[in-house]
């Protein structure tokens, strides 16, 4: 019990908080009318749901259709931090605030990815 709740507040500290923040962040963007501007928002703000979900639903005991709908949901958050991976790569001279936000969901969503993949190779 206390590992779940440990995970959850892990998922809502690090991942779905500054994910919610970048999300709002791409509703500026959009804002600009381009498309690729609100791409970049949709893909954010269904990765931002994907990490709400795979915080509620943990993969060993969430049936794998879901634990699909979950992953491809993340991978397409994954897609729209590419940008800003980019960016924080290509220039670390950044605050820690911002490396935190950008890395955070990031690392969440590759988490959840790696355990349903690992479930899914054990065949359960």
């Amino acid at each position: 019990m206390v590992v779940c709740i440990l995970r959850s507040a892990m998922y809502i500290a690090g991942g779905i908080l500054p994910a919610l923040g970048l999300a709002f962040l791409s509703l500026v963007f959009m804002g600009f009318g381009e498309v690729f501007y609100v791409l970049l928002s949709t893909l954010a703000w269904l990765g931002t749901c994907g990490l709400v979900l795979a915080a509620l639903n943990r993969p060993a005991t969430t049936e794998s259709r879901r634990r699909l709908a979950i992953t491809a949901m993340l991978m397409m958050g994954l897609l729209a931090m590419f940008p800003p991976l980019l960016i924080l790569f290509t220039y670390p001279d950044h605050d820690i605030w911002i490396s935190w936000a950008v890395l955070g969901p990031t690392l969440l969503a590759l988490h959840y990815i790696w355990q349903v993949a690992r479930i899914s190779c054990s065949g359960k």
